[in-house]
Parts: structure tokens; C-alpha cells; sequence
């Protein structure tokens, strides 16, 4: 089903079938369709002035620009094909000197991403160990909270440090904490 701007524009333009036009001239209120015929003449005069006004200018000398578009034309055939080479052999080796560049530039982006990725990806080599060190010296507990201690434990051979707190209530392991 067309919207009814398309129907209104072949009405206008007086390409709409005979049985379309008059189901859609029935549609019509007398308004509308007065409307839209006020529409189809003033489109109509735009139409024919432009076409009249708007017409492209007749060249003078048209065999001369003819002659330099083909001329034009001749050297940049010239250029891209040597001149010991016919010109469907010039067309072939272009399109296999076209396809060798293309392969080479394959080539040297296969290379170019084996080299980033050998370069930025860490080895399995030996790391310098990281010294987090962190240590509780006193733990506190704010005066307003009743019956919570905390105790802290710190073992020098295993580097190892426990806090313990005491009086929380109990939370699974898979709370999630915010």
C-alpha cells in the first residue's frame, strides 16, 4: 500500500493509473481536491520554468573539448603502460604487479604483528618478587562499638599476619561485601 504522500505525487505528476486515480479523486474531499490541483498548477509552471530557463548552455566549440577529454584520456594511458607493452598485455601485468604488491603488504603486516606480539607479550622468565609488606601494629576499635575486640597476630618465618576480630556477627564467604 503506498503512503499517501506517494499517491498525491502520482496524482500530481499524472502517472497514477486510471482506476488508482479515481478511487483516490473519490477519497477527496471538494477542499482537498481543489487544493491539490491549485498544488498540480503551480508545480506544473515551476516544471516548465525551469526546464525552459535552466536549460544547459550550448558549447561553442565542442569538437575542441572533445579533442582535450580524449587527448587527456590518451596520456594517462600512455603513462601507465610501458611503451614496448600492447595494451591488453599492459592491463594483465598490472593486475599481476597489482596482486604481488598486495601480497607483499600481507607479508610485512603478518611480520609487523609477529614482532609487536613477540615484544609486548611478557616471557616466562624470572620476576623480581613484589614487596608488599603491610603490618598492624596496633589494631583499634572505635570507642562506640560494644563487645568487638580485635587482636593481631604476625609470624616472621611464614610472613604471615592474622587479624582477628571478635563479637561480629557471621558472614558467608559468598557475601558480597561493598
Amino acid at each position: 500500500m503506498k503512503t499517501i504522500e506517494e499517491r498525491q505525487t502520482t496524482w500530481m505528476d499524472q502517472t497514477m493509473p486510471a482506476d488508482e486515480r479515481a478511487a483516490f479523486e473519490a477519497e477527496l474531499s471538494s477542499a482537498e481536491r481543489n487544493y491539490l490541483e491549485q498544488e498540480r498548477a503551480i508545480v506544473a509552471d515551476l516544471r516548465e520554468g525551469l526546464r525552459h530557463h535552466l536549460a544547459a548552455p550550448p558549447l561553442e566549440a565542442p569538437d575542441f573539448f572533445n579533442h582535450r577529454i580524449m587527448q587527456t584520456i590518451r596520456e594517462e594511458e600512455t603513462v601507465s603502460q610501458p611503451a614496448d607493452t600492447p595494451a591488453g598485455e599492459a592491463s594483465e601485468s598490472s593486475f599481476w604487479h597489482r596482486l604481488g604488491r598486495l601480497a607483499w603488504l600481507g607479508a610485512g603486516a603478518v611480520a609487523l604483528a609477529v614482532v609487536l606480539t613477540a615484544s609486548m607479550i611478557p616471557r616466562g622468565g624470572e620476576h623480581a618478587p613484589i614487596d608488599y609488606s603491610a603490618q598492624v601494629i596496633q589494631p583499634r576499635v572505635p570507642a562506640d562499638v560494644d563487645g568487638i575486640s580485635a587482636v593481631a597476630f604476625h609470624s616472621e618465618e611464614s610472613d604471615l599476619t592474622v587479624l582477628w576480630l571478635d563479637g561480629l556477627e557471621y558472614l558467608p564467604d559468598t557475601h558480597a561485601i561493598n
